[in-house]
């Protein structure tokens, strides 16, 4: 079981165009990270549960490390025949990655603040 080592009501904000110049009617938004104690869930290696939001839109969402670094897992299931499928995901790759980028960038801050305050 994962244990909750820290949650902080932090937002980080984006601008409204994406890497690939496509402009958004809401500004992405990801907040309330938790970070997962002992290094994260043993079974997916995750780091840090996060918030996303967009406009009317909440995903919650997890920060996995892999051997490439981190990246942004959707919430997913797993199907009775054993395949995991995304139930939530984002469409537009310069959107994803835009959350992407803001989620990694608030989980660094938040490691390096909880290190600074240990």
């Amino acid at each position: 079981m994962t244990t909750l080592l820290q949650e902080r009501p932090r937002t980080a904000v984006s601008t409204n165009v994406s890497a690939f110049g496509a402009i958004y009617p809401h500004e992405p938004r990801v907040g309330k990270l938790a970070l997962f104690a002992g290094g994260g869930d043993k079974e997916s290696k995750a780091k840090a549960g996060i918030t996303l939001f967009y406009g009317p839109l909440v995903i919650r969402a997890k920060l996995v490390q892999n051997e490439k670094g981190l990246f942004l897992a959707m919430p997913s299931r797993k199907s009775e025949a054993g395949t995991w499928w995304d139930h939530a995901y984002i469409q537009d790759d310069g959107l994803k990655q835009t959350f992407e980028r803001l989620a990694i960038a608030l989980y660094q801050e938040s490691v390096n603040d909880f290190s600074s305050a240990a």
